[in-house]
């Protein structure tokens, strides 16, 4: 009886060391897509300063009317979003 009980209660536990491997595994994982986004978000940044930086104010003009030019759907969406943001912002000083 109380060798039936050992390994009932061995076989639980091996049950949920796999449960909580399984887990870490998958935590893991996310925490890696995370972490890899927030890289990848980073560098998209760090990029966009550079041009910013390199760039002349009437070329960054020429080159925002090309792109609204080629995507206008997705720059009214951005100016939309953007015009958002600052009435948040503007009502949030109020």
């Amino acid at each position: 009886m109380k060798q039936n009980f050992v390994a009932k209660a061995s076989d639980a536990k091996e049950i949920t060391a796999n449960a909580l491997h399984k887990t870490a595994s998958r935590l893991h994982s996310r925490t890696e897509q995370l972490s890899d986004f927030g890289h990848s978000a980073a560098e998209g940044l760090r990029a966009t300063a550079d041009y910013m930086r390199e760039t002349d104010v009437e070329d960054i003009a020429l080159d925002v009317q090309a792109i609204v030019k080629r995507y206008p759907i997705q720059a009214l969406a951005a100016a939309a979003f953007v015009g958002f943001l600052f009435a948040r912002s503007l009502r949030r000083l109020t």
